[in-house]
């Protein structure tokens, strides 16, 4: 629970400092007529939807914002991030699965901080979870069943 807060604090953040404030749009809802005339006339307006005689929505864009965040702080916690994954990737699974015979390996889907892979082989001496845990300091294991085998402490709590 701690190291799942911890990941969306990081996350959260580091989101917040590349945000692009200039494409940010305001949805306000009128309820009065008299209110539609008033919110026709801002030159900021960019689409107005009528849902019926006594509401409208109105999407506004920003006239004005203030660049106050550090985008670079952002660019450069996703690029460090990007890093390790391409280290990680090329320099361990690379290595491990995809240069060897008779074995494939897939990557199914990709975040900040993870990588899904599908790997096959007809090698019946690989086992993936073998690897996983020779190699504890380059996995999380701290999630498994602390009853099974792939349990392991050493990243625990780490975001």
């Amino acid at each position: 629970m701690e190291k799942e807060i911890a990941k969306l604090l990081i996350n959260a953040n580091s989101g917040k400092l590349i945000e692009n404030k200039e494409k940010c749009t305001s949805i306000t809802i009128v309820l009065s007529p008299e209110k539609v005339g008033y919110y026709l006339k801002s030159p900021n307006v960019q689409q107005v939807k009528i849902i019926n005689d006594m509401c409208a929505l109105f999407v506004s864009k920003r006239l004005s914002y203030t660049a106050d965040r550090p985008v670079y702080g952002g660019v450069t916690v996703l690029d460090v991030s990007k890093k390790h994954m391409f280290d990680f990737y090329y320099d361990y699974v690379y290595n491990k699965y995809i240069s060897k015979p008779n074995t494939s390996c897939s990557l199914v889907m990709t975040d900040t901080d993870s990588l899904t892979l599908f790997i096959t082989s007809k090698d019946s001496n690989l086992d993936p979870y073998k690897d996983m845990w020779e190699n504890q300091h380059l996995f999380d294991m701290s999630d498994y069943n602390p009853a099974d085998v792939q349990f392991g402490w050493l990243h625990k709590n780490e975001p």
